[in-house]
């Protein structure tokens, strides 16, 4: 069988199986369409140019600490690849393929849904050490951070078969029935399909830093801003336009590509059947570009997501609150987000001693329930609080810490699985004459500023620093007086999983106190308690973290 006849064979055995699958209430694509639909981003590891490093809308791992991520999926789901699975670990990046869809967890393992006919969802042994992801039509492909790279699924045309030597990849991008990766050297490699010339990348060869993969036609960003394209050009997605300069980062679909300007715009080009080459107004503020099969999707600084092109499948109705959202990736009919996750909280205050009498309150804003572990740190150490805890959906737990723990130094972790949560903690003493109270943070820091305390008079300030990490810490600390910096305790050792209270008192006698906390070894939480009129009365705020 010559190649054009086995590829309409391959298109149309698709198409059939595909019809099985969706039954008459499910549109069927074109057959010349079947090998352009899929989501093609690309991602930039170590990027070897300043112009990488601005194309925020990566679908890998950057090398600073990945924020606590849920993913979110909206479109077709007739194969189940809106289904995103259930995890213990933080989700950093996300790709969508034709009708599968892939996520990369913190601890380097990948999840695989959708459509797995020919393996796509397969992800090989071992799952682990992967930096980067991306999915074809039908295939898929990891970046591992030894630099070699992991292709499995669909390879009738050798989409999975990676060119030799398969080391010293930073970036890759699955096309239709191709792949593209960046070499750390500015190169580019090319393989499978190639009957459009998707593969022949052009000369020189050199200063490539992002390559995305469309249906039949490839893009790569260079380290000067402009865009080389090639392939499949009936529709005109490889005419990239004036300027060719200032570009930052790049986006293939099925017949179409997005492109982003270092001012925040987007520049669209070549088939526009369903307006997905229409960016919505105001076309600026934008951080990261995803294209998929006939729509787009756009990141905007305020953590909102823009979404336009075809829409019969709901992939373009970004799910409420369109907010928080960190990455952004589109599918052939689906489309996939990352939304910061508050699944993680920490309360650096808390006594259950003497009279005092401490609660964790925990809301719970999803229509689901969700269970929640608490965790106490105590001056002596860790100490499990409830575990599995369930509580309903839209509903509000408070948790009695003193019927757990009885020390005068206490500080909270809280996780919850099923979905995000808020956490809050109040503080009662004297017979509940006073109490003070104060919402926690989300993630620890290694620098803190705590802008009130008085030491004066009858006013007494402490600080009150969490360790929430298995290893001991050391921290500095320094009070900021109306007269100038006064050293507290410096490389104080912290041991792990424990909390420690500073008096400001000891160290300094003033009626403007502020303290800056710095920790080495490992990320701590601060808040800081003011009491007076001998202890009738306090006040309390978590620090800043910037």
């Amino acid at each position: 069988m010559d190649h054009q006849a086995r590829k309409g064979k391959l298109s149309q055995s698709r198409h059939l199986r595909g019809a099985r699958r969706e039954g008459r209430r499910h549109r069927l694509l074109p057959l010349h369409v079947s090998l352009l639909l899929s989501l093609f981003i690309f991602f930039l590891a170590l990027p070897p140019a300043p112009a990488a490093e601005r194309a925020k809308g990566s679908t890998g791992v950057g090398s600073g600490a990945a924020a606590e991520s849920v993913a979110l999926a909206w479109g077709y789901n007739y194969f189940g690849q809106c289904n995103v699975p259930a995890t213990r670990s933080v989700f950093i990046a996300i790709a969508a393929g034709g009708h599968h869809s892939l996520a990369l967890r913190s601890v380097g393992s990948i999840a695989a849904w959708g459509w797995n006919d020919d393996g796509q969802c397969d992800v090989p042994s071992p799952n682990s050490g992967f930096t980067a992801i991306a999915a074809g039509l039908e295939h898929s492909l990891a970046l591992r951070s030894d630099g070699s790279i992991a292709a499995w699924g669909y390879n009738d045309f050798g989409q999975c078969n990676i060119p030799a030597p398969n080391s010293g990849f930073v970036a890759i991008a699955a096309g239709g029935c191709h792949s593209l990766a960046l070499r750390s050297d500015g190169s580019v490699a090319a393989w499978g399909l190639n009957e459009y010339g998707q593969c022949n990348v052009p000369s020189p060869n050199s200063g490539f830093v992002a390559v995305a993969a469309g249906g039949d036609h490839s893009l790569a960003l260079r380290s000067d801003g402009s865009v080389a394209a090639w392939g499949y050009n009936y529709y005109g997605q490889c005419n990239v336009p004036a300027p060719n300069s200032g570009f930052v980062a790049i986006a293939a679909g099925a017949r179409h590509s997005l492109a982003l300007r270092s001012d925040g715009s987007i520049d669209a080009w070549g088939a526009d059947t369903y307006g997905q080459c229409n960016p919505p107004s105001p076309n600026s503020g934008f951080t990261a570009i995803a294209a998929g099969g006939y729509h787009g999707l756009a990141l905007r600084s305020d953590g909102s997501i823009a979404a336009w092109g075809e829409n019969d499948d709901g992939q373009c109705d970004v799910p409420s609150p369109n907010s928080g959202f960190t990455a952004i990736a589109a599918g052939g009919r689906h489309s996939l987000a990352l939304r910061t996750s508050h699944t993680t909280w920490y309360l650096a205050e808390g006594c259950t001693q003497g009279d005092f009498d401490t609660w964790v309150l925990v809301q719970n804003p999803n229509p689901d329930p969700v269970t929640v572990d608490l965790t106490f740190m105590t001056g002596s150490g860790p100490l499990d609080g409830p575990q599995d805890f369930p509580i309903p959906g839209n509903s509000r737990e408070s948790f009695h810490v003193n019927e757990y723990v009885s020390d005068y130094k206490v500080s909270t972790k809280v996780t919850s699985e099923g979905g995000s949560v808020i956490c809050e903690r109040a503080m009662y003493n004297l017979s509940r004459t006073w109490a003070h109270d104060s919402v926690g943070v989300t993630a620890p820091a290694t620098t803190w500023y705590l802008a009130e305390g008085a030491t004066a008079g009858d006013f007494d300030t402490w600080v009150l620093v969490q360790n929430p990490n298995p290893d001991p810490v050391t921290v500095d600390l320094t009070f900021m007086t109306a007269s100038g910096p006064v050293d507290g305790p410096q490389d104080f050792e912290i041991p792990g999983n424990s909390r420690h209270s500073f008096h400001a008192n000891l160290f300094v006698t003033d009626w403007d106190v502020s303290t800056k906390v710095t920790s080495e070894g490992g990320e701590v939480i601060c808040e800081r308690a003011v009491y007076g009129g001998n202890r009738t009365w306090a006040h309390d705020s978590i620090g800043y973290s910037p």
